[in-house]
């Protein structure tokens, strides 16, 4: 049996026992999968991802335990894979498990340091948990990311702070020290 081969039956068994755990029903469509060798680990599309599809799907009802059973099996390395894990990481947050939470935003940012999703919930994890310094670094790295105005994530972060009744940072200081001109 080749590795690809082997790889699909424990990734399958994975999800399952996540879902398990969860208390969801596997995910349609592993079976099949496991068996027969296809999977979204092929796929190039996002669209042909059918876990991705699924735990969008699920996401976007906020059916959170099955957008994590769903959204945990996109495929390692995949064209949505931060996308993904940045999904489970808010659906955890909702779920009241910050620590799961935290460990998937990490995982997505130690991948990508600038991706803007990921930084924009991380922020407002750190609001919920009443962690502002932390919140604060984190818009401060999203700023930088953003690169300018415009910014539809950091906009979001900027509302999460007058949600939970925080003043969001003052402007931004340039390497000097002095506030930048305008």
């Amino acid at each position: 049996m080749c590795a690809r081969s082997e790889r699909f039956p424990v990734r399958w068994l994975h999800g399952a026992v996540l879902a398990a755990l969860l208390g969801v029903a596997a995910p349609a469509g592993h079976a099949v999968a496991a068996t027969t060798g296809g999977s979204s680990a092929a796929s190039t599309s996002p669209s042909e991802d059918p876990d991705y599809a699924a735990g969008k799907a699920a996401f976007d009802r906020k059916d959170w335990q099955a957008a994590i059973a769903n959204l945990s099996l996109v495929q390692a390395g995949g064209p949505r894979q931060d996308e993904a894990q940045t999904m489970v990481a808010y659906a955890w947050r909702k779920l009241g498990r910050y620590d799961l939470a935290l460990e998937n935003y990490a995982a997505v940012l130690a991948r990508n340091p600038r991706d803007r999703g990921a930084l924009e919930y991380l922020g407002e994890a750190y609001l919920d948990l009443g962690r502002v310094d932390d919140a604060n670094a984190t818009r401060a790295r999203l700023a930088q990311a953003c690169g300018g105005a415009g910014c539809e994530e950091l906009e979001d972060l900027e509302r999460a702070y007058a949600d939970h009744g925080v003043p969001a940072p003052r402007a931004e200081r340039n390497r000097t020290g002095a506030k930048p001109a305008g």
